[in-house]
Formats: structure tokens, sequence, C-alpha cells
């Protein structure tokens, strides 16, 4: 197929969209209309769960929220889109497809996307904010303490340091990868140092600028 072909792992959730009563359908588009930008995927996923309560969303989820990676590829011509992603959905699933059945999932594919806006543009703020080769991903602080021996272990009076490990989580290429530092208690007050001055940084930008520029929060 010359088109765009659904991924596998996204087909299952096409296939609950097709089988969404009207109702159901109806607060999916509400929700998607309405959404903040910059809601991220376990929030999406929560918030869509509470709309749906008497529904199990969990292939329904990441494929509503994958239509938004598909708007950011800058597509010309999104009828195109639709018919593509309706022929492939045609021939992987294994539904027994009637043309009525496939022009109400063109229909709903339709709505939807009309209703993306702002899923578009967090997926765009996502984008932008993890185009950089490495992401963090988590932290974590261990503290120990680390004994000096003197020359003569006999003697019991001891010696001791405290260390701190900084352990970094990030992602590479989708491999995640971790980086350790030893750091002492000035080290530790110099971060806070570092990071209290860049938040009130932020502060600064979004009161000087609030009135005219939106500012995305990003939540997981």
């Amino acid at each position: 197929m010359d088109g765009y072909e659904i991924p596998d792992i996204f087909l299952p959730g096409f296939e609950a969209l097709l089988k969404l009563d009207a109702e159901d359908f109806k607060k999916v588009v509400n929700f998607l209309s309405a959404m903040p930008i910059g809601m991220g995927s376990k929030t999406f996923h929560a918030t869509l769960s509470e709309k749906l309560k008497n529904r199990d969303i969990s292939d329904l989820s990441p494929t509503l929220y994958s239509l938004g990676g598909l708007l950011i590829l800058d597509v010309k011509d999104l009828n195109q889109l639709i018919e593509d992603l309706s022929i492939s959905f045609k021939e992987q699933s294994d539904l027994k497809l009637t043309s009525s059945m496939l022009n109400k999932f063109k229909l709903r594919l339709k709505i939807l996307f009309a209703n993306s806006e702002n899923l578009k543009l967090t997926l765009k703020t996502y984008s932008l904010c993890y185009e950089n080769d490495r992401i963090y991903k988590d932290s974590r602080i261990v503290t120990d303490i680390r004994l000096v021996f003197n020359d003569d272990l006999k003697n019991s009076d001891r010696n001791a340091v405290v260390i701190h490990q900084l352990k970094i989580e990030t992602l590479q290429n989708d491999e995640r990868n971790y980086v350790f530092f030893a750091l002492d208690a000035d080290d530790l007050l110099k971060f806070r140092e570092q990071i209290d001055r860049a938040i009130e940084k932020e502060k600064l930008i979004k009161d000087s600028y609030g009135k005219s520029v939106n500012f995305i929060d990003l939540k997981e």
C-alpha cells in the first residue's frame, strides 16, 4: 500500500472506536475538543476513563492519543489520510466490515480530526521538548556513610564521610541509560540554588509574558 498504514499496536483501538455507541462517541469528541494542551498520555487515559466509566479503554486510549502524532506530520490532504486509514483498516482488521461500517469509520475519523487541535498542539509541544539527543526521565539520590579507617584497625576512634549518589535516568534512541554522580553537601546546596534560580526565572518569564503568551504545562 502506498498510503498510510495503521500500526498493528493501534488496530484494536480503531476497532474499539468503530464499536462505540453514539453517546460514548460524543463524549470522546467533547473530551478531545476541551482537553487542556499539554496533557500527557497517562492523564489522558485516566481522564477518558472517567468519561467512559463503563468501558474498557485500554485499546482506545493510546490509539486516540496517537492521532495527535499524525496531525503534526503536516498532513496536506486530510481526506486522503482518512481514506488511507480506512483502506488499511479494512485490509488489516478481522472484523467483517461492510461499506456502511467503513463510511461510519471515515466519518468518525473526520469528526475526531476536526476536534483534535489541542491534542495536535500537545504532541507538537512534546516533540519540541524532547527533540534533544538525551531526554531526562527520572532521578534519585541515595545517601550513604563511608567509614575512613585508621592504620590501626583496632582503634575505635572512627572517622566518616557522608556521600550522596545521584542517579539520573535518560532516554536515548528509545533506550534507557543511567549515569551516577558522587556528591557532597556543598554540591547539593549548589544544585538547590541552581534549581531555585531556574524556577524563579520561569516564574518571571511567565509573569512578564503571560498576557500575550499561553504557556503550556506538560503533565504525564
